[in-house]
């Protein structure tokens, strides 16, 4: 009797083993190529060399190598030894998620890239962010010695929903495949342990990243407002001086109702076309 208990104890620990490392192998293996899809939608193939080699890409991505956020592998990943080799291909999920985030020019979800998004929420980014919250989540010590058929279900058909509306419905079919796929024990150890690096990355990265995020996020509007903003466009700053000028009166040495030059020879006549005040 002893025996047989035993026997039924091995194979159900087998079973939620096995449960456990099919969630790891959804999150690495579909889950990094769903990330690597919108990464390449977003800057294409043929164009990765030449963006990566561009400002502000190129600026920062330095940062963060500066910051310790990209390692020397990433690193190396990103601006190989023969240039025209770069491929989002070797790009490992952690270093996919890292430039989704930085050089993409996606907006952080409303409570930031490192909390749940509510449910209501489902754009992209908030997506993006589950994607995160589910390696946290499966990646749990808790987690790795026993998943129980109900919990992974659970876990399964909301990983599945998610990299899916991400996706497309193509990945529907291999998701479902993947699901009662039999799995060699060496897969199994080996998607595990590939998911523990995703999660450790995160974790070491988490803090800093979000400081140079805030920092690179201030440059971006700063780049935008000095190209943006006409004041300080030379032609405006010249109507701006004579609408002050117009304002002080004939008898400070400003523009009188009547003149049609000021003090310095420029006309002012309104706006320059094409110069207008934003």
């Amino acid at each position: 009797m002893t025996l047989i208990l035993g026997a039924a104890s091995r194979i159900t620990s087998s079973d939620e083993k096995t449960n456990y490392s099919r969630l790891c192998h959804l999150l690495v293996g579909v889950g990094s190529q769903v990330l690597r899809d919108i990464f390449d939608g977003i800057i294409p193939p043929t164009d990765l060399q030449g963006f990566l080699k561009r400002h502000p890409a190129q600026s920062k991505l330095q940062s963060l190598r500066k910051e310790g956020i990209l390692n020397t592998m990433q690193w190396s990943k990103l601006y190989p030894a023969v240039p025209s080799s770069v491929s989002s291909a070797g790009f490992d999920p952690a270093l996919l998620m890292i430039l989704l985030r930085t050089i993409c020019n996606l907006s952080p979800p409303p409570a930031g890239w490192d909390v749940p998004p509510r449910s209501v929420d489902i754009t992209c980014e908030c997506d993006i962010a589950r994607v995160k919250y589910f390696v946290n989540a499966v990646s749990n010590p808790a987690l790795e010695t026993s998943v129980s058929d109900v919990v992974f279900n659970n876990y399964w058909r909301q990983i599945r929903d998610l990299l899916v509306r991400l996706g497309g419905t193509g990945y529907e079919d291999v998701i479902d495949e993947m699901k009662n796929q039999e799995m060699d024990p060496l897969d199994e150890e080996h998607f595990i342990e590939l998911l523990k690096q995703w999660r450790k990355i995160e974790d070491d990265i988490k803090d800093r990243l979000t400081e140079v995020e805030s920092v690179l996020q201030c440059s971006d509007m700063e780049g935008k407002f000095l190209t943006n903003g006409a004041i300080f466009n030379s032609s405006n700053l010249i109507l701006l001086t004579d609408f002050l000028s117009f304002l002080q009166g004939p008898e400070q040495g400003g523009v009188s109702s009547t003149s049609g030059d000021n003090a310095s020879g420029v006309r002012a006549t309104g706006t320059d076309e094409g110069n207008t005040f934003k």
